[in-house]
């Protein structure tokens, strides 16, 4: 496991991260959170994130019950433009500067990225994520991928229409299963404990004087 990724196996650190998202930007605890996190692109466009985040709202809620709120978080090369962002009328919260993407991902009930490892990351909640990705070729020109998009747990739609497509018809069942499945053949084993390994590792090798 990795220590930042404890958080995500234990119920603890996701109902705490869930306690303090919702106090710092002031909406109820019951209110579930769809988080939108793209990744950047080598030209800082913004094009690439034109996603219709109310039919997503309200496709949320149909599908999985309950109110959304919707957040964004832009990456940190290009959280200054944040402000340039537009989608409609659509009301967002816009979470780009918030210190902790780890709390942000915990608190989260689905979460919507195109290229981003926090999937990953995410996925360890067994929580919904989708990849809404509109330039799959000239992002795999630029910077190609880890894995092929079709080897990886999660769909992938290129419009609007296919995303809410495939919220709507999201198997719960077989994703995990596909998660499970991928987990197993990149390694990912995650017990919530990598935190105190690292931390007896660290002691017992200051301990006897050694170094890494």
């Amino acid at each position: 496991g990795s220590p930042r990724n404890d958080i995500f196996t234990l119920p603890k650190g996701l109902q705490e991260s869930k306690k303090k998202i919702s106090d710092f930007y002031d909406f109820p605890m019951d209110c579930k959170i769809v988080l939108y996190a793209p990744t950047f692109r080598v030209d800082a466009s913004l094009e690439p994130y034109q996603i219709d985040l109310e039919r997503v709202r309200l496709t949320c809620e149909n599908k999985f019950g309950g109110s959304f709120v919707v957040m964004v978080r832009l990456h940190p090369n290009i959280a200054k433009k944040s402000d340039e962002l537009s989608f409609g009328r659509t009301k967002y919260i816009d979470a780009s500067k918030y210190h902790d993407m780890q709390e942000l991902l915990a608190a989260s009930d689905v979460v919507i990225s195109d290229y981003s490892s926090l999937m990953f990351d995410f996925a360890l909640t067994g929580k919904p994520c989708f990849q809404f990705a509109t330039d799959i070729n000239s992002y795999k020109e630029d910077r190609n991928f880890y894995f092929q998009l079709d080897r990886l747990p999660f769909s992938v739609s290129e419009t609007n229409d296919e995303l809410i497509k495939d919220i709507q018809f999201f198997d719960e069942v077989k994703y995990k299963d596909k998660i499970d499945r991928f987990f197993a053949n990149v390694g990912i084993n995650a017990t919530g404990d990598a935190s105190k390994k690292c931390a007896e590792l660290i002691k017992q090798i200051c301990g006897k004087g050694d170094t890494l």
